[in-house]
């Protein structure tokens, strides 16, 4: 059966918008697992996460769930740009800086204003990318593409909007699932699973030729089951190497 489901997701938005063929496992691979930070979200409550090192001529991409309202800041004095929200839930976010030195030990900590970054995933990449643009997907508006769904309504096949991109852009996805339990998040085709936190997960890859990509996931309950997700928000943004 979730074999099944799998083919019938990928076949009905491959349909929809005549992507090509994306070879499994296009791997973007950044330069260590991503940093994880889970936190309280409240009046007064700052939040913080930290990368172990960084190093010079690379860029470090932060995505958080409810971050919307302000860049976020860290103790070297790195500007964070937002890149790309999706709406709802306070906004969940990518933001994006360029690291131009190393920080061997103790890198950059990053804060969020209070009562934001309630879930942070750090990455970071080689060269500088510069954002190019980006798209969103929620429940409300795209369920109805499957037959089991209904918009407004639970649906464990979550995906955005298309960008159209080149070849080579560095594509990542962000899918807040908003689960009650912990799930098990499925990638797209051609996506990479790089960080999962029980109902926040992010996936990447680079675009191996010209097209229209879509970011998508699939989530299932701990048994397997398509079972995850209710009122879903994804992002998708592609960023150029420069």
């Amino acid at each position: 059966m979730i074999k099944y489901r799998s083919l019938l997701f990928l076949t009905l938005l491959t349909s929809l918008f005549l992507l090509p063929a994306q070879p499994q496992g296009t791997m973007s691979l950044p330069f260590r697992a991503p940093v994880y930070c889970m936190g309280k979200v409240g009046a007064g409550v700052v939040n913080a996460c930290s990368y172990p090192f960084v190093l010079p001529n690379t860029t470090g991409i932060l995505i958080c769930r409810q971050c919307q309202a302000s860049p976020p800041v860290d103790n070297h004095g790195d500007v964070w740009h937002q890149d790309q929200c999706s709406p709802f839930d306070n906004g969940d976010c990518a933001y994006s800086t360029h690291f131009n030195v190393s920080y061997e030990t103790g890198g950059p900590t990053v804060t969020f204003p209070a009562g934001e970054g309630f879930e942070v995933f750090l990455l970071m990449y080689s060269g500088n990318w510069t954002f190019d643009q980006g798209q969103i997907g929620t429940y409300d508006q795209q369920n109805s593409a499957f037959s089991d769904c209904t918009n407004g309504g639970d649906c464990p096949y979550h995906w955005t909007l298309p960008v159209e991109v080149d070849p080579g852009e560095l594509l990542i996805t962000w899918d807040n699932a908003n689960t009650y339990n912990s799930g098990i998040a499925v990638p797209g085709f051609g996506w990479n699973i790089e960080g999962n936190g029980g109902n926040f997960a992010i996936e990447d890859m680079i675009a191996p030729v010209r097209s229209s990509y879509i970011g998508s996931m699939q989530w299932n309950d701990l048994t397997g089951y398509n079972g995850g997700g209710s009122h879903w928000l994804m992002g998708i943004a592609a960023y150029v190497k420069q």
